[in-house]
């Protein structure tokens, strides 16, 4: 499992939630109120908060105009830097383990450092973008996203590159979880949505694409860490100045035990799934599976028992819900983890050199970013209008 693993999944969510408010507008509010799913937009109904800044009789300024076209471009852009992010360190494998004297069976952290705090802090930072602001979080994110980045470049051995990597994840966390939130805040309408998750798709695809490319452009892949660094700390800067608040409170307590089992859960997970490559029947990787399975149990008690929970384990009953997430689930393991480790078989067996690498790579990830961007001429109004609808749905005569 890879952090691109983590983000596939993570995206596949979203957009489904984004999909599940489409028949919102500002001041057309649906007759009913459901809770909100943390850092995929509002359900259909009145939110007081859902799409304004400040909170009423907070004393704050009042909210900023949503710029459409502006938080689009800033929040594909911010998306396309964190998927660079994961994908450049793949053609620059072996002369980043070279630097910092990365055994083989160490050479694993180095890619699954990111995956361990975005499995942690994903749906945490749905939560509080939530509650506290999308545009807050998203922003904090790419903050600390730009500054652990730029960190990773000055490192000088394996555990200091893998922290970074960790802490690199986790920023991503906040600022993937609150992506489609704030796109769901600046195109109301249905074809609006459609058309504005077509293109942040192609982002998503684009990132992917660009990162080997850049790493591979640069000289060295502390240059690139540093560039990417630069990349995001700019868009931060530019969002102070673009982005609209947008918040969908729930009430109640932030449920911080069902953050702290979930997140626990994963990372046990993530880290069994990596010791596992050095042989499956050791006793840590056995310990860690059963870690993680008993802490899935305990969160589900929690959630159960909470007044606000973390997951609406409601979900679960709908078949067109799991149908999507084992969907988004199973494209990530059988396309995207192939393709995180497609780099370092032909460098290792075919010797091809970082650039070849990525032109290879490309080959893929290009063809999706093309198709990406043909998904608003793939949909309909009927299945913009469906509950359940994905953006990604075709249209049929």
């Amino acid at each position: 499992m890879t952090g691109l693993d983590s983000a596939a999944v993570g995206e596949a969510h979203g957009a489904r939630e984004v999909a599940r408010g489409a028949r919102e507008a500002p001041g057309a509010g649906g007759a009913h109120d459901s809770k909100p799913i943390p850092g995929g937009g509002p359900h259909p109904g009145p939110h007081p908060e859902a799409r304004s800044g400040p909170r009423p009789g907070s004393g704050s300024s009042a909210p900023s105009p949503v710029r459409p076209r502006a938080t689009l471009a800033l929040v594909s852009a911010a998306t396309a830097v964190t998927l660079m992010n994961y994908t450049a360190p793949m053609v620059t494998l072996p002369q980043t383990a070279a630097a910092l004297h990365t055994p083989l069976s160490g050479q694993a952290w180095l890619l699954n450092g990111t995956p361990l705090g975005l499995a942690a802090l994903l749906l945490v930072a749905g939560s509080l973008a939530d509650d506290y602001g999308r545009r807050r979080i998203f922003l904090a994110g790419t903050l600390a996203l730009g500054l652990t980045t730029a960190l990773g470049a000055l490192t000088t051995s394996t555990w200091q590159f893998t922290l970074t990597r960790i802490a690199q994840g986790a920023a991503s966390a906040a600022l993937l979880a609150s992506a489609l939130g704030l796109i769901v805040h600046a195109f109301p309408t249905p074809r609006g949505r459609l058309h504005a998750t077509g293109v942040w798709g192609a982002f998503v695809s684009g990132g992917i694409a660009a990162g080997p490319l850049v790493a591979a452009a640069l000289p060295n892949w502390r240059t690139g860490y540093g560039v990417l660094g630069a990349l995001a700390l700019l868009l931060a800067a530019l969002g102070t100045r673009t982005l609209a608040e947008s918040r969908a409170p729930r009430g109640g307590r932030p449920d911080i035990p069902g953050a702290l089992t979930f997140g626990l859960a994963l990372v046990a997970l993530v880290a069994a799934l990596t010791l596992g490559r050095d042989g499956w029947l050791r006793a840590p990787v056995a310990l860690l599976l059963a870690a993680a399975v008993a802490l899935i149990a305990v969160f589900v008690a929690v959630e159960r028992r909470s007044g606000t929970p973390m997951i609406d384990l409601g979900l679960l009953r709908h078949r067109r819900f799991l149908a999507s997430s084992a969907g988004g689930l199973f494209t990530g393991l059988a396309v995207i983890a192939v393709f995180s480790y497609l780099p370092s078989v032909v460098q290792r067996t075919m010797h091809l050199s970082p650039p070849a690498t990525a032109g290879l790579l490309l080959l893929w990830s290009g063809l999706s970013f093309g198709v990406a961007l043909q998904v608003k001429r793939l949909t309909i109004p009927r299945a913009a209008n469906s509950p359940w609808a994905s953006p990604c749905t075709p249209s049929v005569p």
